[in-house]
């Protein structure tokens, strides 16, 4: 490996170490910030563990989330928007259950486009159900929705 490449894998592992310090301090306004980063999970954590770092208490949770829920399941999203959630860290029905409407909308916002229009008021309160396996309870909130917004 290079020189050179070995200094960027580093630069970026401090980088991404300053990242969870402030996401340990003020999470909300790092989360806003971030929303559409896409990390290399077992990358970053090689190069935070060449420097010497540990790999954080959530690394297992981190593996977990890469299989992912269908966020398809809730209205509102579809394949693309999944994407972009996904993309943001939020890929199951527990973080999405976990985040905020505004937080939400920050990632949409910053993905641009047509997701500036989406309203995803209702996903957080969809995707507690999704994630209890209440799928009955989830259907009878989705028949009084239209397009994930309340009628």
């Amino acid at each position: 490996m290079s020189r050179k490449l070995t200094d960027e894998m580093i630069a970026r592992a401090k980088s991404d170490a300053d990242f969870c310090a402030a996401l340990q301090t003020d999470p909300d306004a790092v989360f806003a910030k971030t929303t559409l980063f896409k990390y290399q999970q077992n990358e970053v954590l090689a190069a935070i563990s060449a420097l010497g770092g540990a790999a954080t208490k959530r690394a297992p949770k981190a593996a977990k989330a890469n299989a992912g829920d269908n966020l398809t399941k809730i209205e509102g999203i579809g394949k693309k928007t999944a994407e972009v959630l996904t993309n943001a860290g939020i890929s199951t029905y527990a973080a999405l259950a976990e985040s905020t409407a505004e937080q939400i909308k920050a990632i949409l916002k910053a993905a641009g486009g047509r997701y500036n229009m989406m309203v995803p008021d209702t996903w957080p309160e969809q995707a507690v159900l999704a994630n209890a396996g209440d799928w009955a309870g989830l259907k009878a909130l989705q028949d009084e929705l239209d397009g994930g917004k309340r009628k």
